[in-house]
């Protein structure tokens, strides 16, 4: 049996008849379908095993541009990044 909740009092209604069925010694089964997946071919237990356990990815380094004030008269560059248009040095 498959429910569709909307809503908070709605959920609370189903979450309860729910905790009610399992006092009464009806079962409750969650999780995923056996052999099911994605319309891309991908099995549903592999992504179900990723959430739960973790997996890696590969994230490619990022470059980013800091920008800065340059006091021409003393030479110090300002310790506080500043937006692209008020910097005048990257």
């Amino acid at each position: 049996m498959v429910n569709k909740v909307t809503g908070g009092k709605q959920f609370r209604q189903k979450l309860k008849q729910a905790a009610d069925n399992l006092k009464s010694g009806k079962s409750l089964k969650v999780g995923f379908l056996e052999g099911a997946t994605y319309p891309d071919g991908t099995p549903v237990a592999y992504i179900a095993a990723i959430n739960e356990f973790g997996g890696s990815a590969i994230i490619p380094a990022r470059e980013q541009t800091l920008h800065f004030r340059y006091n021409e008269k003393t030479g110090e560059i300002g310790h506080r990044f500043v937006k692209a248009g008020k910097g005048n040095f990257a």
